[in-house]
């Protein structure tokens, strides 16, 4: 049943061979404080913004910013979030990003690193068994390399 499904989601959007369906799409990272939720939470819903997909986050079909304040009333809210949105949220999510909290929240996603300040990270990378997500995941360059 699962294989006739990806069949046909994948003959329908012309993108065959490109690995597991749903592969990379979810992810759980942990976060240290509400202002770092609040900014992850901002990179979410600013992916149609990045992607120019759309003027303004919330004006993407599939948005979550929907159940946001002055949003569209008539949309969902698919859960609610642990800390409270502020009152300017969908003007706060259409901000532009500076470069190094974009690479910051990038490398925290891709890695499955804990997303935070540097000395929590470290700490709670520690305790979780997660340093690996600390370190650089590529062979350092044979110019690098420590002699023995």
């Amino acid at each position: 049943m699962t294989a006739a499904h990806v069949r046909r989601w994948r003959e329908h959007r012309g993108n065959t061979g490109q690995g597991h369906l749903y592969q990379g799409r979810f992810k759980s990272v942990m976060i240290e404080e509400d202002h770092h939720f609040l900014t992850v939470m901002r990179y979410v819903e600013a992916n149609p913004l990045r992607a120019g997909m759309a003027q303004q986050a919330k004006s993407w079909h599939w948005s979550s910013l929907g159940g946001a304040p002055g949003s569209d009333p008539t949309r969902l809210q698919l859960a609610n979030w642990p800390v409270d949105k502020p009152a300017d949220w969908p003007q706060r999510a259409n901000e532009s990003w500076e470069d190094k909290l974009l690479e910051q929240l990038r490398v925290s996603v891709a890695r499955d690193r804990p997303y935070g300040d540097d000395r929590w990270t470290a700490r709670v990378a520690k305790r979780h068994g997660l340093e690996s997500t600390l370190r650089d995941p590529w062979r350092p360059s044979k110019s690098q390399k420590v002699e023995r």
